[in-house]
């Protein structure tokens, strides 16, 4: 897994342009930036993500970790800055 540290820049969770109900992440590293694309909506993610990292609504600003795995790869897991065993999956295959 590549890790690299990354801010919340901004949280989507509404109707996408296919009409799905969907969630996205968007994230910015120190020359980068990338979105966990939108996935359709799976109420047990955002449960984790807010059980382990707050409100949705205050995500954005959030200093994380975020892995992939390869570089430049899609985003599969977020961590806590600070605390490794503190993370989300956001595809449980992967």
């Amino acid at each position: 897994m590549i890790w690299e540290n990354a801010k919340v820049v901004k949280t989507f969770i509404d109707i996408e342009d296919h009409g799905l109900f969907a969630w996205s992440i968007v994230f910015e590293g120190a020359s980068w930036g990338q979105s966990t694309g939108n996935r359709v909506f799976d109420a047990n993610v955002i449960k984790e993500i807010v059980t382990k990292f707050g409100h949705w609504e205050n995500l954005q600003g959030k200093l994380v970790r975020v892995g992939r795995k390869y570089p430049g790869g899609t985003l599969v897991v977020m961590r806590d800055i600070l605390d490794d065993n503190i993370e989300v999956l956001f595809d449980k295959e992967d």
